[in-house]
């Protein structure tokens, strides 16, 4: 009687490690997905900053050139 209990105990435990196997190398895939996603949402927001500051700093020398044509006009 007890060998039986201890083999059901066992089979149990087994079931429960491979479901736990299973289902934790399943969210981790799935936490991996989100972490890049976050990941390269960090990446394109450094890329549209460095491209306002470009185009920012394009107007702001525009600007300057158009105020000297201006002023040597007058």
């Amino acid at each position: 009687m007890i060998i039986i209990a201890l083999i059901n105990y066992a089979d149990v435990l087994c079931i429960l490690g491979i479901i736990t196997l299973s289902c934790g190398s399943l969210l981790s895939w799935i936490t991996s997905l989100f972490i890049y996603g976050y990941g390269q949402l960090i990446e394109n927001t450094d890329k549209l900053v460095e491209s306002q500051d470009k185009n920012s700093k394009t107007r702001t020398n525009t600007g300057k050139l158009a105020d000297t044509l201006y002023s040597s006009e007058s």
